[in-house]
């Protein structure tokens, strides 16, 4: 849009693109998206990228035409979501958002976004995925292109007796070999309830301020990001579910005798509501409800491999 703005002799600072009225927008928006689907006709794949709303100075503006989702034909809705904080982070350092908007807003926009998206794809018929910022490029490439099978990975954090940042490297690990052999979506690529625990740590101290040195410093209201814990709470849950009503199975790494109430819900909603197989990797014991609720355990990420992936591939 900026680029036939100017070649149509139109200056339109991109900081202040925003405050320009739809009437205004709507005849380059549209021109845009003609030369779209003009050139994506030289192609056999292609991708458009783009918002579906602004959240501008307190309100909503489209970023989207539903004509032109008639013309593209899109076959598939992938909306590609972050942790509020690195969204946040990325907005700050760009001028045209910097100070313009809110952590609320973000968290509003974002799940906006969402569903407008599925709202969308339910209008052309087409599927919809959620897809963490922080999963590997390869994930988007295979929901698209490939067969695979697509896993939820559910495992317990909070309530682990090892060490939480050995145990998600442990987590990790077994992650990748999964990777190998299908699509895994990871929730934890979406981090927002480690914000909340850093601002309650803050509050603890009576700071009114914590800094962030992993975003060069970035200082964030402690009762700012308090407000939101309800906010954050609540979309954790809500966010995961949709992420499993996309998968194919639940896979769920139990390495010690602990009680998750997120791993639970995680699997009593995976078979109860959604639907779906879930098998667990452990060697422990489990307690009749958690069995009830499980497809299959195996001992090994290998063992599940061979007979639940490769060996019905062969079939």
């Amino acid at each position: 849009m900026f680029e036939l703005a100017k070649q149509l002799g139109i200056t339109i600072p991109e900081e202040k693109v925003l405050d320009k009225p739809d009437s205004e927008l709507a005849p380059l928006r549209a021109t845009a998206f003609e030369y779209i689907i003009s050139e994506s006709k030289k192609f056999e794949n292609f991708v458009v990228r783009s918002h579906a709303c602004f959240r501008w100075k307190k309100n909503l503006r489209k970023a989207f035409d539903l004509h032109y989702l008639r013309k593209l034909e899109p076959n598939f809705f992938i909306n590609i979501t972050d942790s509020l904080l690195d969204i946040y982070w990325r907005l700050s350092q760009n001028p045209q958002w910097s100070d313009q908007i809110s952590l609320k807003e973000i968290i509003m926009w974002r799940e906006e976004e969402m569903l407008l998206t599925e709202l969308m794809a339910s209008y052309q018929q087409r599927p919809v995925y959620i897809i963490p910022y922080r999963e590997p490029v390869e994930t988007l490439v295979k929901i698209v292109f490939s067969k695979e099978k697509k896993a939820y990975l559910s495992y317990p954090i909070s309530h682990m007796k090892l060490h939480i940042e050995r145990w998600l490297a442990q987590k990790d690990k077994y992650r990748d070999k999964l990777r190998k052999h299908m699509i895994v979506i990871d929730p934890l690529d979406v981090k927002d309830v480690e914000l909340v625990g850093k601002a309650r740590e803050a509050y603890r101290k009576r700071d009114r301020k914590f800094t962030l040195p992993e975003y060069r410093d970035l200082e964030m209201d402690v009762q700012e990001v308090l407000d939101l814990e309800q906010d954050i709470y609540f979309q954790t849950p809500h966010r995961d579910f949709k992420l499993i009503d996309q998968s194919d199975m639940v896979v769920t790494l139990y390495p010690e005798p602990v009680k998750s109430q997120g791993v639970a819900e995680e699997i009593k909603y995976a078979r109860s509501t959604s639907n779906k197989d879930v098998f667990m990797i452990t060697n422990l014991p489990l307690d009749p409800f958690t069995m009830y609720n499980v497809t299959k355990t195996y001992p090994t990420i290998e063992e599940f491999v061979e007979k639940e992936i490769t060996r019905k591939r062969r079939r």
